[in-house]
């Protein structure tokens, strides 16, 4: 679609795509001379100047995508902003009580502003579903980046052409502002000076109700659907505040006190434990066969033994912490005696020096070799770490 940068009639690199165009086509005209650059953005959001364009089958492209140049200039030119009566008729019998107790209508400078910012959403929500509809017809599809940043430069051309406005001029806050009014109207665009409750709270058994929904491991949500279902949740609860915007839920989810209450439940005791639990920092050596890490893993592979059951295996390794050089492995059934003590010999074997200090996780076959003294004769210190902790051994992130 066409759009304005200031008084520059322009296309996005998105939208020169969506015409069936390529971007090696763009490279090789801006190269020639044959177009230039408005502005730089990214993410497909750069502006082409379409005036510069100068290659025909260009100019052709894009017309029969986004219909005539002339036509768009001509329309841009003569930007005019529709209002609807009913929103005329919003604003205008909207009241508030003042300070004194009084019932009192909008000022009139707020009241033109509002039904400017009103209608404009209006305009971008036709043009959001025009915009879709002729980027899903060139197979493409309309980003919310492009639309949000697209949504700015249209507010903007509306403001130079005489419908004043406040609407935001980042993406991030725009893309809150629209998705607000998809939710709650016309209101949401009052100041809370003026009577709008839009910043609502969260009632004691609505914040349980909010934890435990976005902690649940089944059917997770998002924080958009959750929004959508606490406003229908609320409608059966008496004293229950509905909200018109997911900030608000947002906010409180990810309040320090909060976060960690659902974060365990919805990412894992693993990722929480790390996130939350205190860590200790090891110095790591500056030698070889300083410290040794050995840790077994799952391989990625199948087969069916001679009863025809599914079986895997695993392979424990032997690793230098200061060379990160894998020293000794070896590929059994289970992680057990047998499949440690084999690759710490092939390890010993491979370095040919016994190492100061082993570390591993005290499981399995481990304290087999421990009972038999087999880490007290291969190296001075064998300590083992917590097992499932993938910070306490630099082997996991090699194994990832």
């Amino acid at each position: 679609m066409y759009q304005m940068y200031g008084d520059i009639l322009t296309i996005s690199v998105n939208d020169w795509l969506a015409a069936g165009l390529t971007i090696n086509q763009l490279w090789k005209d801006s190269k020639d001379d044959k177009l230039s650059i408005a502005h730089r953005g990214i993410n497909g959001n750069t502006l082409i100047d379409v005036s510069s364009i100068k290659r025909p089958e260009r100019i052709e492209a894009i017309e029969k995508a986004f219909g005539s140049i002339s036509g768009a200039k001509k329309e841009v030119n003569t930007m005019e902003l529709y209002v609807d009566e009913l929103v005329k008729d919003y604003f205008r019998i909207y009241t508030y009580t003042n300070s004194e107790g009084k019932e009192q209508s909008l000022p009139e400078a707020r009241r033109e502003q509002y039904v400017n910012e009103a209608s404009i959403m209006n305009y971008l929500q036709k043009r959001y579903a025009s915009r879709t509809a002729a980027r899903a017809s060139h197979g493409k599809k309309l980003t919310k980046a492009d639309f949000f940043a697209d949504c700015i430069r249209v507010s903007a051309a509306f403001k130079k052409a005489g419908y004043y406005n406040e609407l935001p001029t980042t993406p991030r806050r725009f893309k809150q502002k629209y998705e607000t009014y998809n939710v709650a109207g016309m209101q949401s665009l009052i100041h809370s000076a003026y009577g709008n409750s839009h910043a609502q709270k969260l009632t004691e058994d609505a914040k349980f109700w909010v934890v435990a929904r976005y902690a649940t491991p089944v059917n997770k949500v998002t924080l958009t659907q959750l929004f959508h279902e606490y406003n229908c949740e609320a409608k059966k609860h008496e004293g229950w505040n509905i909200l018109n915007s997911e900030q608000t839920i947002y906010a409180f989810l990810n309040r320090p006190d909060i976060k960690p209450l659902w974060y365990g439940a919805r990412y894992g005791e693993l990722e929480a434990k790390e996130k939350y639990t205190r860590q200790h920092k090891t110095m790591l050596p500056t030698r070889r066969d300083s410290l040794w890490y050995g840790d077994g893993t799952k391989l990625n592979y199948y087969y069916r033994d001679e009863n025809g059951n599914m079986k895997t295996c695993n392979v424990y390794e032997v690793i230098d912490v200061y060379s990160e050089c894998l020293l000794g492995y070896h590929i059994s059934d289970s992680e057990d005696f047998e499949a440690q003590y084999f690759a710490y010999r092939m390890a010993l074997k491979f370095s040919g020096h016994k190492p100061n200090e082993i570390r591993f996780d005290n499981q399995g076959g481990h304290k087999k070799l421990v009972a038999g003294e087999f880490f007290k004769k291969l190296a001075h210190l064998a300590i083992p770490t917590m097992p499932y902790n993938g910070r306490s051994k630099t082997i996991e992130s090699a194994f990832g």
